[in-house]
């Protein structure tokens, strides 16, 4: 495995292989040639980013931006995005709430 989001997959088929056996943890990975503390660590690494990815999902809320009297305050045309994940994406600002949401979880699944 060459990179995190190979070692990540990895360990993850591994997880849910394990949960969907009938076998305990210690016997799961003894069959597949696992160290048990390996298993232990992703098993916690990625059930906490999972957690982590619905806390960020559960905040997506749309906003409304007021109108102004300024007319020297130029109308926005884009919407930048910057998640935790380090994504950025830059949306043109006549997207509905719906399809910013949309793409804002998409953007999250990666």
């Amino acid at each position: 495995m060459n990179n995190l989001a190979d070692k990540r997959a990895y360990w993850f088929n591994m997880i849910k292989e394990q949960e969907t056996s009938e076998i305990s943890q210690a016997a799961f990975c003894k069959e597949k040639s696992l160290k048990i503390h390996q298993f232990h660590y992703y098993l916690k690494l990625l059930k906490n980013e999972s957690i982590s990815q619905e806390e960020i999902k559960n905040k997506v809320v749309p906003i409304q931006i007021k109108s102004t009297q300024n007319n020297s305050i130029k109308e926005f045309n884009e919407i930048r995005v910057l998640l935790q994940n380090g994504i950025q994406c830059v949306l043109p600002s006549d997207m509905d709430a719906e399809q910013i949401g949309q793409v804002v979880k998409a953007l999250l699944s990666c």
